[in-house]
């Protein structure tokens, strides 16, 4: 039995029309209209309080497979922390990033406090590179449309 928690995702790109029964089989709705509904500032979205891992494994999957991007919001449970997971058509995989419960990405302390020492100590081109690294920006999602 897997942990339910809370979870949203926001989907964008281009739908072909063929996929749509799978997309309303997913969404848990009947037809295009239905479908439509779900749609909230140009995104396809999805909530569900009962999620299992806070994960929507079949309808990721499903959108990597159709080249279409997301990004999750899966609240904490226990041991695992929040989190924002993302996927764009050029990307190997899903990345993601710890948040806090609004969703603000956060950084390890460990990061920041070498990034300190490297200023401390004159070296801001290190605290710079290691800041580069470390950071990791979400990609903004293109308006989801039927193709």
């Amino acid at each position: 039995m897997s942990d339910r928690y809370s979870a949203r995702i926001e989907i964008g790109g281009e739908l072909p029309r063929q996929h749509l029964p799978r997309f309303c089989r997913l969404f848990d709705v009947s037809n295009e209209d239905a479908l439509l509904k779900r749609v909230t500032d140009g995104r396809l979205v999805l909530e569900d309080a009962q999620a299992a891992w806070g994960e929507f494994y079949e309808l990721e999957t499903t959108c990597r497979d159709l080249d279409l991007p997301y990004r999750r919001h899966s609240d904490g449970y226990w041991e695992q922390p929040p989190q924002r997971v993302f996927w764009q058509p050029d990307m190997e995989g899903p990345e993601s990033v710890t948040t806090d419960s609004d969703g603000g990405m956060l950084v390890s302390m460990d990061v920041l406090s070498e990034a300190r020492d490297h200023l401390r100590a004159g070296r801001a081109a290190n605290a710079l590179a290691l800041l580069e690294e470390t950071i990791i920006e979400v990609p903004e999602l293109p308006v989801f449309r039927l193709v």
